[in-house]
């Protein structure tokens, strides 16, 4: 598992500098291609977006939908993004999906409603033949298609060492070829990409394997910085039973500065109607039993709750603050109430 985590660390690496507003325009623009292999890079190092990044590309990510090679990285990606601000941009772009299509009852609305499922967002399913809502952000290419089909315009990543150059590429939107700025952040994601395959291979064949849980458990179920966050960038690579299995040693980490980030993404690519039976109680027993337990940990756990949509458990979380011995803790529980369950 430590080269798991390394690799991830590298892929982490090689795209932070260049994140921002250049480097989400060159993601999209992957997206929107039909490319199956450069998208499957822009996906890739999307992993390591912040949320408003993510937010900003979600229509992108969406157009994937339905392409099996890469349904768990979408489903991963989006669910991420916090969902209450991820609903009004995801919706209407899946909407606009499936107007694309010919048959627009078929695999691919189930896809949608598949994908609206684990984000906890089922009652958007009825919207997606909803022609009034529509997207700001128009589709730039045909739908895309699997890897090796028709419409995959050359070759993929898996074709060339990272950083090497790729055919067909697309201009920049402000319509100059090839500035320097994207040629570096088209190669920081390519190299990005690299190295999270190279961990995902690395990663299979452990996936199912009780004792490689076992070891990421006990390595997130110490307070050592030899494996944290390696441990937790290790477990990007799980499936999802392996990583629901780890929720309650994940918890430990919500709170703690340099393992916080990559508590929070793990936690949130779980589909919600299997990450809420084991995440709810693990959280409550850690606010209760860890320690130092303070109004910050109260509050980052409740940003937690509100991010994934558990507003039903993020009222619990505000009354048992408000009931706490500690004042500052009763304070959390007040700011509770009013950053997230105020109309």
């Amino acid at each position: 598992m430590e080269e798991v985590a390394r690799l991830v660390w590298e892929a982490e690496v090689a795209v932070l500098p260049p994140v921002g507003g250049g480097a989400v325009g060159v993601l999209g623009r992957w997206l929107d291609g039909a490319d199956a292999g450069r998208a499957e890079d822009a996906l890739l190092a999307s992993y390591h977006l912040r949320d408003k990044n993510l937010l900003a590309l979600a229509p992108a990510i969406a157009r994937w939908v339905g392409v099996e090679s890469v349904a768990a990285h979408v489903r991963r990606l989006l669910g991420m993004a916090p969902v209450k601000e991820l609903r009004p941009v995801l919706v209407p772009a899946l909407a606009a999906r499936l107007r694309e299509e010919p048959d627009p009852d078929g695999a691919l609305r189930r896809a949608c409603a598949g994908l609206l499922e684990h984000l906890g967002l089922d009652d958007e399913v009825r919207h997606l033949t909803d022609t009034t809502r529509t997207t700001r952000r128009e589709p730039a290419a045909p739908a895309p298609e699997a890897p090796g089909e028709p419409g995959d315009d050359g070759p993929g990543p898996a074709d060339e060492a990272p950083g090497g150059e790729e055919p067909g590429g697309e201009a920049p939107a402000d319509g100059k070829a090839g500035s320097a700025d994207d040629e570096a952040i088209e190669q920081a994601v390519r190299q990005s990409a690299h190295f999270m395959r190279r961990a995902a291979a690395a990663a299979a064949p452990l996936a199912g394997n009780p004792d490689a849980v076992a070891l990421i458990d006990e390595w997130l179920s110490t307070w050592s910085r030899e494996h944290n966050p390696g441990s937790l960038r290790a477990a990007y690579m799980l499936p999802d039973d392996d990583l629901l299995a780890l929720v309650p040693a994940i918890v430990r980490w919500v709170d703690v500065e340099r393992g916080a980030l990559y508590a929070h993404r793990l936690l949130r690519m779980l589909p919600i109607n299997r990450l809420r039976p084991v995440l709810v109680p693990a959280a409550f027993a850690w606010l209760h039993e860890g320690e130092m337990m303070d109004y910050v940990s109260w509050c980052t756990f409740a940003s937690l709750f509100n991010s994934l949509g558990l507003d039903e458990d993020l009222h619990h979380m505000a009354d048992l603050a408000l009931a706490h011995t500690d004042p500052d803790v009763r304070t959390a529980g007040k700011e509770i109430i009013e950053d997230f369950l105020q109309d």
